[in-house]
């Protein structure tokens, strides 16, 4: 018996089966692996695994110490002219009461806070502030001058301040990916467009003042890593809250202008020490002043 070859079309179909077994098997298995992802993706892990659960911890923190709290509230972003939010907005009234309780009147704390988590490596470069330009700030956000006799700003966080952090980098690329660059931007671009505004709709009777903080509150300070400009070779860990200086160019009127702020970088661990910071230290620097220009 002479055995015959197949002909070309039966070999070509019998190829063609083959392929499509094989082809329908790792669909079938592809489909099988993404449905166990999707239903491996419960409403716990969403919850859990949001950037939003860090963002409410911090809303509930400032509510359970009486701030009001204005959660992603948005505004147009001066530079792209784009809606951006910022995450939150908090204020707190403090009224002022002199020695002999005088009531003075009420100074309002004002605080735009990114709230980010820490995913990399970043490296702070410190360095002495610039005094001229602190002393500004506090002449135009505290209404604090520093050459009075009695001096009550030196009872303020920024004056007694020694290093600040002036550069840092986390090894990205693009700024846009950045995580702190993107923290900067929308705390300071929120502040520009809402000091004027009262967004909370807080009624203050005998006002003295607003001033007004950005703020970049953090998970931890675990990734965080400080190094001296003065001394390159050596770096620590950052345990402590600490202030980013910056000189900050915005468009206004047609115009730009460009404006130095201290940015407070903290560790949710340390959160409530730093509201305590805020009343004890540039409060009471406050209390001195209105004491001192009360007769």
């Amino acid at each position: 018996m002479t055995l015959r070859p197949l002909p070309i079309s039966a070999v070509f179909y019998q190829i063609i089966e083959y392929l499509y077994i094989e082809y329908s098997i790792v669909i079938l298995w592809r489909f099988s692996t993404l449905s166990s992802y999707k239903n491996s993706m419960t409403i716990e892990n969403i919850i859990s695994q949001s950037g939003n659960k860090f963002h409410c911890e911090v809303v509930n923190y400032l509510r359970s110490e009486n701030w009001e709290v204005e959660i992603s509230p948005f505004y147009s972003d001066s530079l792209s002219n784009k809606p951006r939010e910022i995450d939150i907005i908090a204020e707190k009234v403090f009224p002022i009461e002199l020695s002999f309780g005088r009531y003075w009147g009420n100074v309002v704390l004002r605080l735009f806070i990114e709230c980010k988590y820490i995913n990399n490596t970043i490296a702070f470069w410190f360095d002495k502030k610039d005094t001229k330009k602190t002393t500004d700030l506090l002449e135009r956000n505290f209404g604090l001058s520093t050459f009075i006799s009695d001096q009550p700003v030196r009872h303020h966080r920024f004056f007694i301040l020694d290093d600040v952090a002036k550069l840092y980098t986390s090894g990205r690329d693009s700024q846009d990916n950045d995580v702190i660059y993107k923290a900067i931007n929308q705390s300071l671009n929120a502040l520009v467009y809402y000091r004027d505004n009262n967004i909370l709709g807080v009624q203050v009777n005998k006002h003295l003042r607003t001033i007004h903080y950005p703020v970049i509150v953090c998970q931890d300070f675990k990734k965080f890593f400080k190094v001296s400009i003065g001394d390159l070779d050596k770096y620590e860990t950052l345990k402590e809250k600490f202030c980013l200086e910056l000189n900050y160019v915005y468009p206004t009127n047609g115009s730009s202008k460009s404006e130095y702020f201290l940015i407070d970088v903290v560790d949710f661990s340390n959160f409530s020490d730093y509201l305590k910071d805020l009343e004890e230290k540039d409060l009471k620097s406050l209390w001195h002043h209105y004491e001192y220009n009360s007769d």
